[in-house]
């Protein structure tokens, strides 16, 4: 921790431009207290890290510590002092005690707002996540989730690996139901913006990486950041479908995939020639964690055994796509800070997909009827051949 008490009562902060030596008398002169627990702390000078206050080592303050590493402490610093260069009143680890919560920064803004700044570096459990975002929504705190910047893992230009820890801070970034997640890198000054984000698996996801100096980004952008900056990624979708259907010969594969392998061995063909209409980014698709091709298939399958211009229900395809997930066949992603997360947008989304290619029309809001039927490629040419043309109606529709 960054903030302590002294004897005084005096608030301590190392964020403060300090001469080690002022330290040092002030550390053999004076005891130092947490801000939380009032329990005793060290003030440790140390020349490797940060210099810091830290709790002895059998102490249990009233909230959960996490190990803070020189790197978190230096970001925390970092953006403590970028928010009060704009704001009305900036505090530093400040303890709330209705809610027993010490965000790393407290904002109040000129125009009343209170915005509570987590920094992140370390891992946290999904309940701690949402225990913590809950309860500073509850008193009329709004809270912005930043990661530090070494956790982001490059795989290509604009493909990173995302875990199902980086997701929790996904959050709704515009009009196009598409998601971003902010990082903040206090080596290099950085402000990193991943939008765009589009998985294709649990882990892998294609994005638009966007990079602000510290000194250039608006503190408004923690909250309104509605840049556009879409780029059209028809060439890398096909890379994936392609990569879809080679890699149905591996052996290492999901429940998922063993499901739906099995299913279209019922229909005596091979997975790796699933139809050329399934593997769409279409809207809301990130709420399903299981690649699209696998459980856009189900879908198309599940029309097979109608008639054509026979009806269906948006329900009861719901509520049998909901069986399969409580049978972990197909799984969904924890998104707690996007709006509009819920399973039935990811099926409209994919729905209304099918209805521009004319495979179903609608009907009324919640039926649909199916108007023609889906046929699987006879090789792995003919489906590349429909890949590509789909892609290229898909993309130039600017669906996503």
């Amino acid at each position: 921790m960054l903030v302590a008490k002294s004897d005084t009562g005096q608030y301590i902060s190392l964020a403060a431009p300090w001469e080690k030596n002022d330290l040092f008398t002030m550390r053999k002169e004076q005891n130092f207290f947490c801000t939380t627990c009032n329990g005793e702390v060290q003030l440790r000078l140390g020349e490797k890290r940060i210099w810091h206050f830290a709790h002895r080592s059998a102490h249990s303050c009233d909230i959960e510590i996490e190990p803070e590493s020189a790197y978190h402490l230096s970001g925390k610093i970092q953006l403590y002092h970028w928010a009060k260069k704009t704001n009305k009143n900036v505090q530093l680890e400040p303890y709330i005690k209705n809610i027993k919560q010490r965000p790393d920064i407290l904002v109040e803004t000129y125009s009343g707002k209170r915005i509570a700044i987590e920094y992140q570096c370390s891992t946290l459990s999904h309940a701690t996540f949402s225990k913590r975002t809950n309860q500073y929504y509850r008193i009329g705190i709004t809270p912005i989730w930043i990661l530090g910047g070494n956790r982001i893992r490059r795989l290509s230009h604009s493909i990173v690996q995302l875990q199902s820890f980086d997701w929790l801070f996904a959050k709704n970034a515009d009009r196009f139901h598409q998601l971003s997640i902010l990082y903040f890198c206090p080596t290099s000054k950085q402000f990193i913006y991943l939008t765009d984000l589009i998985p294709y698996s649990s882990t892998k996801t294609l994005t638009s990486l966007k990079i602000y100096p510290q000194e250039s980004f608006p503190f408004s952008y923690l909250t309104d950041f509605q840049k556009n900056i879409r780029v059209s990624k028809q060439n890398d979708w096909l890379i994936i479908k392609k990569h879809w259907r080679y890699s149905n010969t591996s052996f290492k594969k999901s429940y998922a995939h063993h499901y739906m392998n099995k299913v279209f061995q019922t229909l005596g063909t091979p997975l790796s020639l699933f139809p050329s209409e399934a593997g769409f980014p279409t809207p809301y698709h990130f709420v399903v964690e299981t690649p699209s091709y696998l459980w856009q298939s189900w879908i198309l399958i599940y029309f097979l055994h109608l008639q054509s211009n026979q009806p269906f229900h948006l329900k009861q395809l719901i509520i049998s796509f909901e069986t399969l997930v409580r049978k972990r066949v197909f799984t969904l992603r924890r998104l707690p800070q996007v709006k509009n997360n819920d399973l039935s947008l990811a099926i409209r989304g994919y729905l209304y997909f099918l209805c521009k290619l004319e495979i179903i029309g609608q009907i009324n809001e919640e039926t649909f009827i199916k108007r023609r039927k889906v046929i699987c490629p006879q090789s792995i040419e003919q489906a590349y051949k429909g890949d590509q043309q789909l892609l290229s109606t898909y993309f130039k529709r600017k669906e996503i």
